[in-house]
Order: structure tokens, then C-alpha cells, then sequence
């Protein structure tokens, strides 16, 4: 599935609108690739959904966010 023109248009205006008065943007729901591209081309601020991360348990979320924490301490020094 893919933003069609009516869609994109919608995204788009409230976009624009939460940016011009100071806002970040979160887009939730998103389920595959071609969404996120299309919404990082309109330049929303961050991507939320099943695509990117399922649900987690809370039982295996510290060890998770522990884990990819220190990727991301990791590609802060490259």
C-alpha cells in the first residue's frame, strides 16, 4: 500500500500546518516501505509502527532497548 494523490495531499497540508506552527510530526500506523519513503519525503519528523517495530513484551523490552542502544552510541562515532 502506497499514499494515492487524495492521500498524500491530506499528509501533506498537515504536515505543513503542524511545521509552520513549531510542531514535530509523528506518523503512526505505518506498515510497510514505501509509506515510510514517501513520508520521509514530505519530511516528517519520525515513523511509527508495526513495520518498523512489532509490539514488544515488556519481559524482552529492557534487554532490547539496552541492546539498540548501544548501536546507535556505536554509529554516533562513525
Amino acid at each position: 500500500m502506497q499514499l494515492n494523490d487524495k492521500d498524500r495531499t491530506l499528509v501533506e497540508v498537515v504536515l505543513t500546518l503542524a511545521k509552520s506552527l513549531g510542531k514535530v510530526v509523528v506518523a503512526e500506523g505505518v506498515e510497510n516501505d514505501i509509506v515510510a519513503e514517501q513520508l520521509r519525503q514530505l519530511n516528517c519528523d519520525y515513523l511509527q509502527g508495526n513495520w518498523l517495530l512489532e509490539p514488544i513484551p515488556i519481559k524482552r523490552l529492557l534487554p532490547y532497548l539496552h541492546q539498540h542502544m548501544f548501536e546507535l552510541e556505536d554509529r554516533k562515532r562513525i
